[in-house]
């Protein structure tokens, strides 16, 4: 796992790549976005959390434009980075039992509803389904790693 820190006046970020997760991630806290309402616990935690979920963000292009929208100053080298760390630390396949445990997990915890049958996904959740099995896949039998 990789991890690169950023500080501004009343702006901090993370970056970095989570080979477990097998995604990039993105923490934002930014006090222009703290409200009234807020307790301390809350603004201590990133207003903006992404990469939270498995193979969630499979670039890093998307969450580096919105840090950088938060954050203007941020090295224009930090994608070269990232690639980096997910080359040298590749991601890792999703275990064979993963939908059941995750489905025995969620009827234990009741918070979240367990994982719908094929026939009754939606097409985002058939979409997410599909690229894990693809990304499963094509992380199972992993070539070369690339030497510096």
């Amino acid at each position: 796992m990789s991890r690169y820190e950023f500080d501004e006046p009343g702006v901090s970020l993370a970056i970095g790549w989570d080979a477990p997760l097998s995604t990039f991630y993105l923490q934002i806290w930014n006090e222009a976005l703290h409200t009234a309402e807020m307790d301390e616990e809350e603004r201590a935690s990133p207003q903006i959390w992404f990469g939270t979920e498995y193979a969630e963000h499979l670039t890093p292009g998307l969450l580096l434009a919105l840090a950088r929208q938060h954050l203007p100053s941020l090295p224009e080298n930090i994608e070269v980075c990232l690639m980096r760390d997910m080359t040298e630390e590749p991601a890792r396949p999703l275990s064979p039992d993963h939908v059941e445990i995750r489905q025995m997990m969620e009827t234990l915890l009741g918070e979240l509803s367990p994982v719908p049958e094929a026939s009754q996904r939606s097409s985002a959740e058939q979409a997410r389904v599909d690229t894990e099995a693809l990304f499963k896949e094509s992380t199972s039998h992993p070539g070369p790693r690339q030497s510096e």
